[in-house]
């Protein structure tokens, strides 16, 4: 009996043994279903990344492969609005000569329009003088034509 008492000890520390090892398995597959589950939420949020994001990223190397898509798109971008930039400046430093241009022009022609008043006064003027002066000479030559006919043809002899 002691014997037996003794096999079956030992089978009753093998099964024992046997438990602890069927219950620290059991702990770490547990522990790996909580794994695998978080891994899946996680697989499900990428994959709601790509039907909220209309990004076609599954693994890792299609996040890089977008990311390095996006990175070449901002280089290409910010090339363009450099250069969009660079000629905006140009183009602001040409809108600022023809607007110095446009105000010499105007001065130039303010003075034109005055020196044309000045001249058209004048010339107004002028004629004004020779209308009178007209008038005065027509009005002399009158005068020496009524004497001319007052004098006799014998008055006129020296």
């Amino acid at each position: 009996m002691r014997e037996t008492n003794g096999l079956l000890q030992e089978e009753l520390e093998g099964l024992q043994t046997k438990l602890g090892c069927q219950e620290k398995m059991q702990g770490t597959l547990v522990g790996l279903e909580l794994e695998n589950e978080r891994l899946l939420a996680k697989l499900q949020s990428w994959e709601r990344l790509d039907q909220t994001m209309g990004l076609s990223v599954r693994t890792p190397e299609d996040l890089s492969r977008c990311v390095v898509e996006l990175q070449q798109r901002e280089l290409a971008l910010k090339n363009k609005n450099s250069a969009t930039t660079s000629n905006a400046w140009g183009l602001e430093k040409a809108r600022q000569q023809l607007q110095e241009e446009l105000q010499q022009v105007s001065s130039q022609l303010l003075e034109e329009r005055k020196k044309c008043e000045t001249h058209e006064a004048l010339a107004w003027s002028i004629q004004k003088r020779v209308l009178l002066l007209t008038k005065k000479g027509d009005g002399i030559r009158a005068i020496l034509g009524s004497y001319d006919s007052e004098l006799t043809p014998s008055e006129y002899l020296p």
